[in-house]
């Protein structure tokens, strides 16, 4: 993680996009394609030229795509946290060592974990940047290509939480 993106999460709260981070979701737009244009034939090549099921079809691609967008969106906001009393990076990485999470980078004000939720899962990352003594920012989203890591991030938001406060 570069001093930019630091101060680009600093400032909006949020991951920046990059070309790595768009291309590696392009995977997620390809199963819509696929189904819309199958489905679309499917109905045409057996000669039932119903607008209402066509329409469903849209619906559910339409409603689909959204679920991914707005998924997507909240794996790159961050969460402020308000702590109580004043700690140092060290002192945050002394009190969230509990959670056995293994650290893959460490820098001045910042520290990213790996979290392994499960067997299933190859975890997610935990990314936690201090403002000032008093506020931190915290974001979890998958490690590789999971699509069901529903609530990790607020599951590890309110784990950090009640560690710290």
């Amino acid at each position: 993680m570069t001093q930019e993106e630091i101060d680009y999460i600093k400032k909006n709260l949020k991951w920046p996009i990059s070309i790595e981070y768009v291309s590696s979701l392009l995977f997620v737009f390809l199963p819509l394609l696929f189904v819309y244009f199958g489905m679309k034939y499917l109905i045409v090549g057996k000669s039932i030229h119903s607008d209402f099921k066509l329409l469903c079809f849209v619906i559910i691609g339409s409603i689909t795509f959204l679920w991914i967008f707005f998924r997507i969106q909240s794996e790159r906001k961050f969460k402020k946290l308000e702590l109580d009393k004043e700690y140092d990076i060290k002192e945050i990485d002394q009190r969230l060592s509990a959670f056995l999470w293994i650290t893959l980078e460490s820098g001045k004000n910042k520290r990213v974990y790996l979290d392994k939720v499960c067997l299933f899962s190859s975890g997610v990352y935990v990314t936690v940047i201090q403002l000032d003594e008093k506020t931190l920012l915290i974001n979890t989203k998958p490690f590789g290509r999971q699509p069901f890591t529903f609530n990790r991030d607020k599951i590890n938001f309110h784990r950090i939480k009640k560690r710290l406060i």
